[in-house]
């Protein structure tokens, strides 16, 4: 076997993307005049220096993010990290990767980030910061309330591991660890939709006590879920989608749910995206009202 099908095999085994690195190809036997001589002929690609791919792959962005990491000698982070962890549905155009060390200069079209912590770990064998260290590097970010309700619906993270992380910080002296603190004690229950989540930031700029999120509730002899709760009111909210409350089978379900509540003395409504996007004003005076009138004036939620 010649040392380009052994480099194509090893790509291929390793899931690279096509990507390696110099010592990879001098640990197979390539000299570096046959470096030389496969880059003039265009049959490797130069991504970094000493990094390269076999040419014809896909364009991946992963393969992108491995180079820069190969790089680097460091991992993926911050909104790449975000990304690769599917929390994001864009990735941003120059990567991020998160390096050791005071003595590192900078790869060209590679954002550098110099830690002193961070736990690795590997995605599509890719090395990226934990999910927990992600956040922490995001936690400024304008959507950071949404990357970590994305985080705790995939279970990367637990309310309990955040709590944890949020702890292990030190008071002082870690980039970030006081935004950190202040963001993950306004994530109440874990949500299981973006259209909940959207819900639980308008209890939270309204000042509505802030419900429990799919909660398991027995009415009329029957153990229904609730999307959202509040037992003291006692108050019932279904936040119906197109995609999950479309169907005839799914609409009588939801009435006979409705009724069963309201049976035994519930005060039950349903909002769509277009009501808590669209018109949040509305949804917060009618569960202000709502609340007002059946809250007990002795308990607190």
């Amino acid at each position: 076997m010649n040392l380009d099908a052994i480099l194509l095999s090893h790509c291929v085994n390793s899931g690279t993307f096509g990507v390696f690195d110099r010592r990879i190809a001098r640990r197979i036997g390539f000299t570096d005049h046959q470096v030389r001589r496969r880059r003039q002929r265009g049959s490797w690609e130069k991504l970094h220096p000493g990094v390269y791919r076999l040419a014809g792959r896909d364009r991946d962005h992963r393969a992108t993010l491995l180079a820069a990491t190969m790089a680097a000698r460091g991992m993926v982070s911050h909104a790449s990290a975000a990304w690769l962890w599917k929390l994001r549905e864009t990735h941003p155009m120059t990567p991020h990767v998160s390096v050791h060390g005071s003595a590192y200069n900078g790869i060209d079209g590679v954002c550098t980030h110099r830690v002193s912590l961070g736990a690795l770990a590997f995605v599509d064998r890719i090395p990226v910061t934990s999910p927990y260290r992600t956040l922490l590097d995001c936690c400024r970010c304008d959507d950071a309330a949404r990357l970590v309700d994305a985080a705790l619906r995939l279970r990367l993270v637990t309310p309990a591991g955040l709590a944890e992380y949020a702890a292990f910080l030190p008071a002082r002296g870690a980039p970030g660890s006081g935004a950190f603190r202040r963001l993950i004690a306004t994530r109440g229950s874990v949500t299981a939709s973006v259209l909940e989540d959207r819900f639980r930031d308008l209890c939270s700029a309204a000042g509505i006590p802030m419900p429990e999120f799919n909660r398991r509730i027995h009415a009329g002899g029957i153990l229904w879920e609730i999307d959202a709760s509040c037992e003291p009111a006692p108050m019932a909210v279904e936040l119906d989608s197109r995609r999950w409350h479309s169907d005839r089978h799914t609409r009588v379900k939801d009435q006979r749910k409705e009724a069963a509540f309201e049976a035994e003395g519930w005060w039950f409504s349903r909002f769509t995206w277009d009501d808590i996007v669209g018109a949040p004003g509305v949804v917060t005076g009618r569960l202000t009202r709502s609340l007002a009138q059946r809250m007990p004036r002795d308990r607190e939620l």
